[in-house]
């Protein structure tokens, strides 16, 4: 019964149509790529890859899993530049993946979206997340400013884009945003409603406030 519901959730236009235009036929014919629900494809111009051995339903994508959100909402995809999973990938429902020319987003393996969040990479650079990660909901991730901002003496640009690199096993809180050149170390959690803006080189601890600093050190977390 389970399985019977599984399948008539899953969006199979989307989902037939992501795994054979992205993926080696080997790998598409055994679906790893599941779409669910409504979906924004924005732009599909770009590339998926993954890593390693493949499963059905490997990377989940726009499946709902908290009673909480409305499961009508739109998740978004939209892909110019490069989407690399290095294994399994479960992204809530209202979600967003959008990545712009000559950058990548690439996620660990295990790594889990609870909802209505977006990871954002443009200006030809990355965000780069580790294995076993948790991240809430109502979470922003870009490695980007969108407008550009120019010293006034020289035309020079000063706010380029700059990689995000979030480390392995990071509990990242709800409402939580992370701008660019931001480093998230392994092992640590981010505070609820926390604003990431720069290097946090403690491993195994807690960060909060805005912007975050540490709060305390030596922890470990499981979920």
């Amino acid at each position: 019964m389970k399985l019977i519901k599984l399948l008539f959730r899953i969006n199979w236009w989307y989902t037939l149509l992501i795994n054979f235009k992205y993926l080696p036929l080997k790998k598409a014919i055994k679906f790893p790529i599941w779409i669910f629900g409504r979906i924004d494809a924005q732009s599909l111009k770009g590339t998926i890859l993954i890593n390693g051995k493949v499963s059905p339903g490997l990377v989940r994508f726009g499946e709902s899993s908290v009673g909480i959100f409305d499961t009508k909402q739109r998740s978004v995809l939209n892909i110019i530049g490069e989407l690399i999973f290095n294994g399994s990938a479960h992204i809530g429902r209202g979600s967003s993946l959008s990545v712009g020319p000559g950058a990548k987003i690439i996620l660990g393996n295990k790594f889990k979206v609870t909802a209505k969040s977006s990871i954002v990479a443009s200006g030809s650079r990355s965000v780069i997340i580790g294995n076993d990660c948790i991240f809430s909901w109502d979470i922003l991730i870009m490695n980007t400013d969108f407008h550009k901002i120019m010293d006034v003496g020289t035309s020079n640009v000063i706010n380029q884009p700059a990689d995000v690199i979030i480390g392995n096993h990071v509990w990242v809180g709800l409402g939580v945003t992370i701008l660019k050149g931001s480093r998230v170390s392994d092992n640590c959690v981010i505070a609820a409603r926390s604003l990431v803006s720069g290097n946090l080189p403690h491993e195994h601890s807690i960060f909060g406030g805005t912007p975050a600093k540490l709060i305390k050190n030596n922890i470990h977390w499981e979920g």
